[in-house]
């Protein structure tokens, strides 16, 4: 569910705009055009109840509003510290027994603000860095490897089945958002809301493979469509121009 993948809330904005927006172009009578509003904001509102239990138990125990726990901050500046900066010292300052030590000696709730202050001012001393940062994270995320082409070379058979069957799966999903798009279809946007929005969390933090695995169905799925509608275009249809310039007919015709 999406408190425990909390990843998957992402895309919540973006599906429960396109079913409002659906459902009002669907409901075209008069006096019909604000009940796709209310279906909207009745969903988010189940959305809100489903998470107000943990939102009060969290006021109980850390005396402070606290919508919903999150490690963000934990995983922002695993990706966006010290380690990667262009001076970086060795070795590392930042490990992962030092940050244990500071959380148990702080924390949770000050131990997080202090990891998403850190990252933030990071991110902005380093912008450059952290645009190569970002790139790496999306290779990695699509491919399985922050370096493919050269790990591919010197690779075994398994690490190579494994590269070329994530590269080709984000490329066959990539294809499918286009067939989508040039039919025009009304589900091209919440598809292509699944590889184009969800995996911004971890190009901006860090990334693997693994992570994919939420979206893995939608995009074998847009594969899949990709898949369709060329074997559709390379068919000819019945009755197509081979056939008128042959002559050929059907047996008894």
């Amino acid at each position: 569910d999406v408190y425990k993948r909390q990843s998957l809330g992402s895309l919540l904005p973006f599906l429960l705009g396109w079913a409002a927006y659906r459902a009002y172009r669907v409901q075209q009578a008069p006096g019909t055009e604000f009940h796709a509003g209310k279906q909207a904001l009745a969903a988010a509102c189940i959305a809100i109840l489903c998470c107000l239990p943990w939102t009060i138990r969290n006021y109980i125990v850390f005396h402070r509003l606290v919508l919903l726990r999150s490690n963000l901050p934990l995983e922002l500046y695993i990706g966006n510290n010290e380690n990667y900066a262009p001076r970086a010292a060795w070795p590392p300052r930042i490990t992962k027994e030092r940050e244990l030590v500071r959380y148990f000696h702080m924390g949770e709730i000050p131990f997080m603000e202090e990891e998403k202050r850190k990252a933030l001012a990071f991110m902005r001393a380093y912008p450059q860095v952290e645009v190569r940062l970002i790139a790496d994270r999306f290779v990695a995320f699509w491919t399985g490897l922050f370096d493919p082409w050269q790990r591919f070379l010197s690779a075994d058979s398994v690490v190579r089945v494994l590269l070329l069957s994530s590269t080709v799966s984000a490329l066959g999903g990539l294809l499918g958002i286009a067939a989508l798009l040039g039919k025009r279809s009304p589900y091209a946007f919440p598809l292509a809301a699944y590889p184009l929005v969800f995996p911004w969390l971890y190009y901006v933090t860090h990334s693997n493979l693994r992570y994919r695995h939420p979206i893995e169905p939608v995009v074998l799925l847009l594969v899949a469509i990709a898949v369709g509608s060329l074997l559709k275009k390379a068919t000819p249809p019945s009755g197509s121009v081979i056939e008128q310039e042959t002559g050929t007919r059907e047996p008894g015709a």
